[in-house]
């Protein structure tokens, strides 16, 4: 079993602030498995114990179950995180994870759908006298408690309820098998180049990472990999085209080779999802999807008429992007035909002249070191927390680092370990996860823990890596979740940011990618890799005059998909549904042309196994949230008034009330034009 460290922080106020973490050298694979059926059954026979009690309490019913729920996150979350971020170190992580998440499933089906487990949180609201007694948070937990149940399905008749627990074991088997697809053909597939014209244009420090990863090989040459940091690398700066498109093949590729295919895997997933939705009365999974969040109130076809509307002010401005940039790349490039592996090349170099700057140059100014002593100091002066480098914590591996969140009064209030570096068997993208949630106990008030994670380039040989703006943006964007987490007020688990309404949860996290495009941010994070000369104000000028650069090509792209997604969910399926042939049906939404042999579900992770399933929507829909809650700042961004404002109406809370009532206390009303003029789009 893995040991934890414990350790017991005194706040100034005398509260006992308790930061319990893993040791995670101890961490053993092989025991896992073993270790989390030991808990599924303490689980279960909670679950009876408490629907056994005659007079449930929130006392007796809600904070057991907190309990039992940390232990099972220390066991099978860490095994999912490091499923995450370590397979290519930890071979058997993957299959033993697997296993877990199987249990898990049929776990997580008998917790969700144990009727007396129900009914005692029914009798806790039912008993009138003790349900007033209680708190705002407390009498929260309790109701949203019981709809989660009923979403469930827990109210279904006996027979159905059978049915429902197999749909819902096989969604998380279609899951696991639907990214472990994804992985392992990540893991497998690379490039080996030895001829160093094919190079030509890529950066230095992108050459000399690729070249390591040959070395590591025992290879000569240099190694491409689908690692972002490389194809990315490729694809923008690669002037050999045959290269482009070879690495940009691959890349579409994710999911539909023969050896790793989503292709049935992606419609038995639907297939899943709509019969779950019915079985509880719904007409479609995305009526179901929208219970939950924000959106219920305007309905699917409210949110496509918000989305259409949008994508009706963004059509005119991408159609005028995209003939900019073809007709660039037939007079400047030679590139006779704009194709798929083209696009972010001829962008860059487009760019790059429109605004006489040089994207690799911004990143010589960006060292990560410097990007979280920014993130440090805004967080500082804007809210009055600060981050505290420890360097005792164990960690998973040597790259990542430990921080702690304190407020202005020096109390532990939180803390998050950065994982920023790419590497093989880590998922690509960037995520928050959490480890701990905060709440009371015995020994004093559990702070919550985070992980931040990335997928920048690994550092050169000076130490140091170094980050290209957009790296910076979702850096940013993370810190933001991870913020949200950490710093957030209630001590219930239910009660974190994991349980704001999906899609309203991307507020603080856009909301924080902001400060990357603040001059004064910019100049005291930048240090060039050569000269340790921060940004000059020019660079910085050209930086954000380029800000809104093919912003309607970017918001119809990303309409795109939260349309796609919608429809996908909304349209019960039969044998004759085909995802991709209705992605490509799609295609009159964006300017840009769609590939032939494009099978976007395949990869398309964020809705068919990372949670936004009939929810990808809420990327934009948060946004329009954002463009208002950041007009306050936007003339000084780090003012500590509102600040505070902000931190107590949209971060403290959590999920204590509904995002909606946190928003119109700090910003009144929802402005509908506000998300266009943020956009660039007016």
């Amino acid at each position: 079993m893995m040991n934890l460290i414990s350790e017991t922080h005194i706040a100034p106020s005398g509260e006992e602030r308790v930061l319990l973490l893993p040791d995670w050298s101890t961490f053993d694979v092989s025991t896992v498995v073993a270790e989390a059926t030991i808990l599924f059954d303490e689980g279960r026979a909670l679950a009876d114990s408490i629907a056994s009690l005659t007079h449930p309490t929130f006392h007796t019913v809600v904070l057991p179950w907190e309990a039992q729920h940390e232990k099972l996150v220390l066991v099978a979350g860490t095994l999912s995180h490091l499923k995450g971020v370590m397979s290519g170190d930890m071979p058997d992580v993957l299959d033993v994870a697997d296993r877990v998440t199987e249990l898990y499933a049929a776990y997580d089906n008998d917790i969700s759908m144990h009727v007396g487990l129900y009914r005692a949180y029914v009798a806790v609201r039912d008993n009138t006298s003790h349900f007033a007694s209680l708190s705002d948070d407390e009498r929260r937990i309790v109701t949203e408690t019981i709809r989660q149940f009923e979403l469930s399905g827990v109210g279904l008749p006996p027979e159905t309820l059978v049915t429902m627990k197999q749909l819902r074991e096989r969604a998380s088997a279609l899951s696991v098998s639907y990214e472990n697809n994804i992985q392992r053909y990540t893991d497998a597939w690379f490039c080996h180049v030895t001829d160093a014209s094919e190079f030509d244009g890529i950066p230095a420090s992108d050459r000399e990472r690729m070249k390591q990863e040959a070395v590591s090989r025992q290879l000569p040459g240099w190694v491409i990999t689908l690692q972002f940091p490389d194809v990315i690398a490729v694809l923008m700066y690669a002037n050999h085209r045959p290269l482009r498109k070879h690495v940009a093949d691959a890349r579409r590729m994710i999911g539909s080779t023969p050896e790793w295919d989503n292709t049935q895997v992606s419609k038995d997933i639907l297939v899943n999802a709509h019969a779950q939705a019915r079985l509880l009365g719904f007409e479609h999974y995305a009526q179901f999807s929208l219970e939950p969040k924000m959106a219920r109130g305007v309905g699917v076809l409210g949110v496509q008429s918000f989305l259409r509307a949008v994508h009706g002010r963004a059509f005119p401005k991408a159609s005028e992007e995209y003939a900019r940039l073809t007709a660039y790349a037939q007079d400047k490039l030679g590139i006779s035909t704009l194709e798929a592996h083209d696009f972010l090349y001829a962008e860059r170099i487009l760019r790059e002249e429109m605004y006489a700057l040089d994207l690799e140059e911004v990143r010589a100014y960006i060292p990560f070191t410097k990007a979280m002593e920014a993130i440090s100091s805004i967080t500082q002066k804007t809210f009055g927390f600060s981050l505290l480098k420890r360097t005792d914590i164990p960690t998973w591996h040597p790259s990542v680092v430990f921080y702690e969140l304190r407020d202005e009064a020096g109390a532990l209030r939180g803390a998050f370990y950065a994982d920023m570096y790419a590497r093989k068997g880590k998922r690509s993208g960037a995520w928050m996860d959490t480890l701990i949630t905060s709440r009371r106990t015995p020994n004093g008030t559990l702070v919550p823990v985070a992980y931040l994670v990335c997928n920048a380039p690994v550092p050169g040989e000076s130490g140091e890596a170094y980050l290209t703006h957009d790296e910076l943006v979702t850096l940013f964007h993370e810190f933001g979740h991870t913020f949200h987490l950490v710093s957030a007020e209630p001590v219930h688990t239910d009660l974190s940011m994991n349980n704001v309404e999906w899609d309203t949860v991307e507020l603080p996290s856009q909301w924080m990618e902001n400060y990357a495009w603040v001059p004064d941010v910019l100049r005291s994070l930048s240090a060039h890799r050569d000269t340790g000369l921060s940004m000059s104000d020019e660079m910085i000028a050209k930086l954000l005059s380029s800000r809104h650069f093919h912003t309607g090509l970017s918001t119809v792209r990303q309409l795109r998909f939260s349309l796609y997604d919608l429809e996908l969910y909304s349209t019960p399926p039969d044998d004759a549904l085909d995802p991709t042939a209705l992605w490509h049906s799609m295609g009159d939404l964006d300017v840009r042309p769609t590939h032939p042999d494009d099978n976007m579900v395949n990869n398309f992770r964020h809705i068919m196994s990372g949670g936004y399933s009939a929810g990808y929507f809420s990327y934009m829909w948060a946004l329009a949230l954002v463009a208002q809650a950041w007009e306050p700042f936007e003339f000084d961004p780090m003012n500590r008034e509102v600040g505070a404002r902000f931190h107590r109406e949209i971060i403290a809370p959590g999920a204590s009330r509904p995002m909606e009532e946190s928003f119109e206390s700090f910003c009144g009303k929802l402005n509908p034009d506000a998300l266009s003029r943020y956009l660039g789009l007016l």
